[in-house]
C-alpha cells in the first residue's frame, strides 16, 4: 500500500482539507505521479471555497515546479509562479527566489514553442529578468542548489556560458562533490567553450570521488569529449569500460532481484 493510499483512508476530520490535498500531492510526487499531483493542486487551486487563506504558496510552487521540471502545461506553471510571487510580500527570500527562478524557467520554455521572432526575444528577456531577480535574492540568504542548478543549465543552454561556468563552479561547491551532476555540466560547459583537457580533467576528478553506480553519466560524458577532440582509440576505450561497468550493475541488480523474490516467497 502507497503512501498516497494511507493518506486517502484517513478520515475527513483527521486532516484539513488543505492540508490533505497538499500532502497528497507531495506523496503522488514522490511515486512518480506527477500529473496526478499537478491534478490534485489544480483542483485546490482553483476551487472558489479555497479563497478563504490568505495564501496558497506552498501549493502554487509545488505545482509550478511539477510544471517547470515536466515541462508541461507551461502557461499554467507560469499563471501558478506569477501568483506565488504576488503572495510573498517579502515574507521569505529563498521561497521568493525559487518561484522567480521556476517563472524564468518556464517562461524559457514557453519561448521555444513561440513561433513569432520579436514575442520570442521578449518573452526570453522576461525570463532572464526573472532568473536575475532569483539569483540577487539568492545572495541575500543560503544559496539554492535547486536555484543554482537550473540557472547554470538556462543559461548554458543560451550560450551565456561565462555566467553559467561560474554557477556550476558553486553547484559543485554547495554540493560538496556529493552529486555528479555539477561536474557533468561544468564539463559540458567548458566543452563548449572548446576547453576539452580542462573538461576532461573535471570529469576524472569527479570519477576518482564517485562510487562505480553513479560513474555511468560520467564515463558517457568523458568519452564525448574525446569523440570531439578526435581521440577515437580513447572514446572507444571509455565506451568498452562504459559498457562493463553497466553490465556488472545489471548483474548486480538481477541478483538482488532474485533475493528478493526468494524473501518474499519464505515469508509467504
Amino acid at each position: 500500500m502507497t503512501l498516497a493510499q494511507h493518506v486517502e483512508e484517513l478520515l475527513p476530520e483527521t486532516m484539513e482539507r488543505r492540508g490533505r490535498y497538499y500532502s497528497l500531492s507531495l506523496c503522488y510526487c514522490g511515486e512518480g505521479e506527477n500529473m496526478v499531483a499537478l491534478d490534485l493542486l489544480r483542483n485546490f487551486l482553483n476551487n472558489k471555497e479555497n479563497s478563504v487563506y490568505s495564501d496558497c504558496i506552498e501549493e502554487l510552487l509545488l505545482a509550478s515546479k511539477i510544471c517547470a521540471d515536466n515541462k508541461v502545461c507551461v502557461e499554467d506553471g507560469i499563471r501558478f509562479s506569477s501568483k506565488a510571487i504576488s503572495q510573498m510580500n517579502g515574507k521569505c527570500n529563498q521561497m521568493e527566489a525559487i518561484a522567480n527562478c521556476l517563472l524564468g524557467v518556464l517562461l524559457l520554455a514557453k519561448s521555444k514553442s513561440v513561433s513569432s521572432e520579436s514575442e520570442k526575444v521578449l518573452i526570453q528577456s522576461q525570463a532572464f529578468s526573472a532568473l536575475k531577480a532569483s539569483e540577487r535574492m539568492m545572495e541575500a540568504s543560503d544559496p539554492n542548489p535547486y536555484i543554482v542548478h537550473h540557472l547554470c543549465l538556462e543559461y548554458a543552454e543560451h550560450r551565456k556560458l561565462r555566467i553559467a561556468y561560474d554557477q556550476a563552479k558553486k553547484l559543485i561547491k554547495l554540493e560538496g562533490g556529493s552529486s555528479i551532476s555539477g561536474y557533468i555540466l561544468l564539463a559540458r560547459i567548458l566543452s563548449a567553450q572548446k576547453k576539452f583537457f580542462d573538461a576532461e580533467i573535471v570529469i576524472d576528478a569527479a570519477l576518482e570521488q564517485s562510487g562505480k553506480w553513479n560513474q555511468g553519466e560520467l564515463l558517457r560524458t568523458k568519452a564525448k569529449i574525446q569523440f570531439a577532440q578526435g581521440r577515437l582509440k580513447n572514446a572507444t576505450e571509455t565506451y568498452t569500460f562504459l559498457l562493463a561497468v553497466l553490465q556488472v550493475q545489471n548483474k548486480n541488480l538481477g541478483n538482488a532481484n532474485k533475493a528478493i523474490k526468494v524473501r518474499y516467497t519464505f515469508i509467504k
